[in-house]
């Protein structure tokens, strides 16, 4: 089992927050951690701050930026990058709201061309009390080459429907439904597509103290879950 470790650094009396994270894979290892071809370590280090902008019983606003760098043991690839990522919600009903984000991403490479990328989710969330909330949304994921032709595009039904038991664990189910996948040659044609699909998981997670997470996330059980060790500080 590999490591992923996030630390968030906020004050209840200030618009601002800091994320720090970082995260240890292997690339082309089996399920028993043996390797299949050329396998590899990939490190993943990044550095976030987000404002608080607008705060208000109806409307939120935020904007975030984050740096990142990752890097492959033993290869030259890898990539500095940059996004930007605003995001909100606006209350329409005592109980539903209308929630989204979009991150706008540039990739500075290491070996080869730069690219672009938009991702996001617009949807709704139905909040059915302090335990239970039901969130259904649209994502897209889009690329471009550095010569702003079309290179990957993925849309989905993303739900999720999260859970509170008690003061320490909380679940949420999850699935997400696939639209339709697109790949593109450099020059911007079509080359593969998908018009279905469908994933579901749960994400578990049992709060160690008042700032510290730990979570676990499966679509598989018979497999081993993802575990993340969260902390905050205030």
């Amino acid at each position: 089992m590999l490591p992923i470790v996030r630390l968030g650094i906020s004050n209840p009396n200030s618009d601002w927050s800091y994320s720090i994270e970082h995260k240890v894979s292997k690339i082309n290892v089996d399920d028993g951690f043996t390797a299949v071809g050329d396998a590899k370590q990939r490190n993943r280090t990044q550095f976030g701050a987000t404002k608080k902008i607008i705060k208000s019983d109806d409307v939120s606003f935020n904007l975030n930026a984050t740096y990142r760098k990752e890097s492959w043991d033993g290869d030259k690839g890898g990539y500095n990058l940059y996004w930007i990522m605003p995001s909100g919600s606006v209350k329409l009903t005592d109980k539903l709201s209308f929630s989204y984000w979009d991150a706008f991403y540039y990739y500075d490479r290491f070996d080869g061309s730069n690219d672009y990328e938009w991702e996001a989710e617009h949807g709704l969330v139905y909040t059915v009390n302090d335990s239970f909330s039901a969130r259904v949304f649209l994502y897209n994921d889009w690329t471009w080459s550095n010569d702003k032709n079309k290179a990957f595009q993925q849309n989905q039904i993303r739900g999720y429907f999260p859970v509170k038991l008690d003061d320490t664990w909380s679940i949420m189910p999850y699935f997400r439904y696939y639209l339709s996948e697109r790949s593109y040659d450099d020059a911007g044609e079509l080359t593969d597509k998908n018009d279905s699909g469908l994933r579901v998981g749960t994400n578990v997670d049992y709060k160690l103290d008042a700032d510290t997470t730990l979570w676990a996330n499966s679509t598989d059980l018979s497999s081993l879950p993802l575990v993340s060790l969260e902390s905050a500080c205030l």
